[in-house]
């Protein structure tokens, strides 16, 4: 199984990526040949969409934009699992995720393989999915995977009052989530 995480959240040691740490520990309990590829977004030069379309036309032969997106086009293609881990940052996603999934507009919608399967981990400051605006990325992402045809296996949101790594209920609940996958 190929597994591509993103994270997208600007602190490396962040309960962010604790959770898809704790997450993808789960994955690989239980499924040893398991290869993961973590992108820390904010170590990648990735501009936004330019909207041009190039990428769509008869001609059409990816993305035009060279930057450091350019290897996940492949990525993206050949990943079973496309794991996006975010906190909520005003009532989204992060901006280096919401460019990052932007960019996969660059994707050939019509080529892209279906049934790949799409995990969302987020944490919030607030008290629940609703109220911190993690909805509105889960919802996002949901129809973003719908199009590409990929399996919106699940969404885990943690609030983050408390820091994960002392959180032994997150810490149980994630891992277990990630043995089912």
């Amino acid at each position: 199984m190929k597994i591509l995480s993103i994270l997208g959240s600007p602190n490396r040691e962040g309960n962010t990526a604790k959770l898809l740490e704790y997450y993808l520990e789960g994955v690989c309990n239980k499924n040893h040949d398991a290869e993961n590829e973590t992108v820390f977004l904010r170590e990648k030069n990735i501009a936004p969409c330019m909207g041009c379309n190039a990428c769509k036309g008869k001609e059409a032969n990816g993305c035009i934009v060279k930057d450091d997106m350019q290897p996940y086009y492949k990525r993206l293609e050949e990943t079973d699992v496309l794991i996006i881990a975010t906190p909520v940052y005003w009532f989204n996603m992060t901006a280096q995720t919401k460019t990052f999934v932007d960019r996969m507009y660059g994707l050939n919608f019509k080529a892209f393989p279906a049934g790949k399967k799409l995990v969302l981990l987020t944490t919030y400051g607030d008290h629940d999915m609703f109220s911190s605006g993690a909805i509105n990325l889960a919802n996002s992402l949901r129809k973003t995977g719908e199009f590409l045809g990929f399996d919106y296996a699940f969404e885990y949101g943690a609030n983050s009052s408390i820091p994960i790594e002392e959180n032994h209920v997150i810490y149980e609940e994630i891992k277990a989530l990630g043995m089912k996958l």
